[in-house]
């Protein structure tokens, strides 16, 4: 463990500079010395455990990828990292305020999406029960059927709206849909 700041800057400026180079090693110790501030740093702005561990871990991936983006002559190794914490969180917390407010939305919408008018072929009682099942869906499977075919937007679409990977998306929709017919037939 590092004993003062001015060897410790030394060191993890090291570190750092040996990371850039694809050093493995260096990026272990690099990781042991500062991932506890840093992670305290992520939960100060998240306020959540989980969304910390998420930011310190897409932050160390970041600092893997990137440590040669790093210059000595604009701040320390730790400034650096602290910076792309802070913006890992940023992101994160930005996300999750976008998606409560697509979750109103959605909820606002919903009144309007189940409505059935008298005349329809699907009874109150089916509909009420498709409103049950989908009630029941994880929240991305929820979110992800009800894009799919009330807004009818197609898997790209999808992944773009609910900033996820493509793959991810597919599986929502495929499991939401399955958990549906499941549902449905009992």
């Amino acid at each position: 463990m590092i004993q003062n700041i001015a060897e410790g800057t030394v060191v993890l400026n090291r570190y750092l500079a040996a990371v850039a180079k694809g050093d493995r090693a260096s990026f272990f110790r690099l990781y042991q010395e500062t991932s506890p501030k840093l992670f305290a740093l992520a939960l100060r702005l998240t306020r959540r455990r989980d969304k910390a561990e998420e930011v310190l871990q897409d932050a160390f991936i970041r600092i893997w990828t990137r440590a040669a983006d790093w210059d000595e002559a604009r701040g320390t190794a730790l400034t650096w990292m602290a910076s792309i914490v802070r913006n890992r969180a940023i992101d994160i917390l930005r996300k999750d305020a976008r998606a409560a407010i697509f979750d109103q939305e959605l909820a606002r919408e919903s009144e309007f999406t189940f409505f059935v008018p008298p005349q329809s072929e699907v009874s109150t009682d089916e509909a009420n029960q498709l409103r049950i099942c989908i009630d029941h869906l994880e929240r991305n499977q929820r979110r992800t059927v009800l894009l799919a075919y009330f807004e009818g937007l197609t898997h790209e679409q999808l992944a773009q709206r609910l900033d996820a990977p493509l793959g991810t998306v597919k599986s929502w929709l495929r499991r939401g849909l399955s958990r549906l017919k499941q549902c449905l037939e009992q």
